[in-house]
């Protein structure tokens, strides 16, 4: 196995994967997938990371990039895991390719940000499974909101977590949110 980045290059893979994973109607079009990469590796906040097996497949990979928060009463840059895909059979990755994100994140002394993303209820399952993983690698849940998406038809779910050290000083504890999302947030 093998992590590398990606960017715009890999937007056909990543679709290819994601569209044999999931199908409809999370479908993201190639343009979209490259343009948001460009976009992040332009401004120099590209986290996206791919997990290629010995062929040299693309087998699941995360899109990440900084930007603001989805909610508008959370100020200040996040990372935004925008999506995640897996092969069923390198689900055991998932927390690998975290991992990566993370080390990435304090590579860049971004360590005090805090971490977003809005998953569906196989997200929200995988991501479960792993929440002690996740704070063996210095990050809590620390909200959630639970919102029906009608285009997708199903219950979406915004996930924030924190770095361990820093969920005092924001005054946060785990807690469900009433969500008010930015008008600009389009999901890929």
């Amino acid at each position: 196995m093998k992590v590398a980045a990606l960017d715009a290059e890999a937007a056909d893979a990543i679709a290819q994967l994601s569209d044999r994973i999931y199908g409809e109607p999370f479908r993201s079009p190639v343009a979209d997938l490259a343009y948001n990469l460009e976009r992040a590796q332009s401004r120099g906040d590209n986290y996206s990371i791919g997990l290629y097996d010995d062929r040299g497949r693309l087998r699941g990979y995360l899109l990440a990039w900084v930007q603001r928060s989805l909610l508008q009463d959370r100020p200040g840059p996040v990372l935004l895991i925008e999506d995640c895909c897996l092969d069923p059979d390198f689900d055991g990755y998932l927390l690998h390719l975290i991992e990566c994100i993370v080390t990435a994140l304090q590579r860049d002394g971004l360590e005090d940000y805090a971490i977003e993303t809005v998953v569906n209820p196989d997200g929200l399952e995988l991501i479960a499974q792993h929440e002690d993983e996740l704070v063996e690698l210095g990050y809590s849940a620390v909200a959630s909101h639970q919102y029906d998406d009608p285009t997708l038809g199903c219950t979406m779910t915004w996930l924030r977590y924190l770095p361990e050290w820093q969920g005092e000083s924001e005054g946060e504890s785990e807690q469900v949110v009433e969500a008010e999302y930015l008008d600009d947030y389009r999901p890929s």
